[in-house]
């Protein structure tokens, strides 16, 4: 290319008309790049929920799993029932346990209770 040409290229290049085209050009691929950053940000977080979910899936899977393999013994049958039933065999009884320190002695309450609770034990 001669002078002339070089130096019309160069003004068609540097005028402001092409700068301007090429910062409008320059802003939309900064936009699109920053925009696919923060869904790149998102990804990676919501990659973290999606582990701990499995995971809780994964261990409420066993849990089932365990489950159903005692279902299919004939104990496990018999627990299940007795759990949630409440029924027990022929020649079986049930025995209630008591704490010390909520039993009361001679089927009376122990403690001190308040004003009427004193007066109406004169009259017992």
């Amino acid at each position: 290319m001669d002078f002339q040409q070089k130096r019309k290229v160069r003004n068609v290049l540097y005028s402001k008309v092409t700068l301007v085209i090429l910062l409008i050009v320059l802003i939309f691929l900064a936009k699109g790049a920053i925009g696919i950053f923060i869904k790149a940000r998102g990804s990676v977080n919501n990659l973290g929920e999606v582990k701990k979910e499995y995971q809780s899936l994964a261990d409420r899977k066993n849990v089932l799993t365990e489950s159903i393999n005692k279902l299919k013994t004939q104990e496990g049958i018999e627990a299940e029932i007795r759990s949630k039933y409440n029924v027990a065999k022929n020649g079986e009884v049930d025995i209630v346990i008591v704490d010390e320190k909520n039993s009361s002695t001679n089927g009376q309450n122990v403690s001190g209770g308040g004003f009427w609770s004193k007066i109406l034990g004169w009259f017992q």
